[in-house]
This record gives structure tokens, sequence and C-alpha cells, in this order.
């Protein structure tokens, strides 16, 4: 919903959910092996948590700019 609230049309909606979604896979991936990596350099698990907690906050920051009442072709122009 928030592509096509975000978009006017429809091929426009298509591609803004292409990039976030390869975004956010190609993100994901990436997750797991950081947070062993961290565990393993650190030996407990502190240094992992403090990370989720700021990828917490930037998602908090990024969602509050996806839910102004803006359109993407808005920002172009």
């Amino acid at each position: 919903m928030l592509f096509t609230l975000r978009t006017r049309r429809p091929l426009e909606a298509a591609q803004l959910s292409a990039m976030a979604q390869s975004v956010g896979y190609l993100l994901s991936a990436a997750g797991p092996p950081l947070f062993g990596a961290l565990y393993d350099a650190a030996g407990h698990f502190l240094p992992p948590l403090v990370l989720l907690l700021a990828v917490c906050a930037a998602m908090i920051v990024f969602g509050l700019g996806a839910a102004r009442d803006k359109y993407v072709d808005d920002e172009v122009a």
C-alpha cells in the first residue's frame, strides 16, 4: 500500500516496489552473517544487539520520511 500511496501511476508503483524490495533483501541478507561475525569477534551479544538498536533507529528515521504526504515524482521536479 505504501508504494501506491506514494506514486500516481502503476508503472511508478512497480518501479518503486522493485527498488525498495531489492535494497531491502540485500540489506536483510547481510544481517545474519554480520550479527554472527560481531558475536564471534566480541565473544558476547552486546555488540550485535547495539547494531540491532542502531538499525531500528535508522528504520524509524526512514519510516518517518516515507510517511510524509508526498509523491515520488514531487521529489524529482
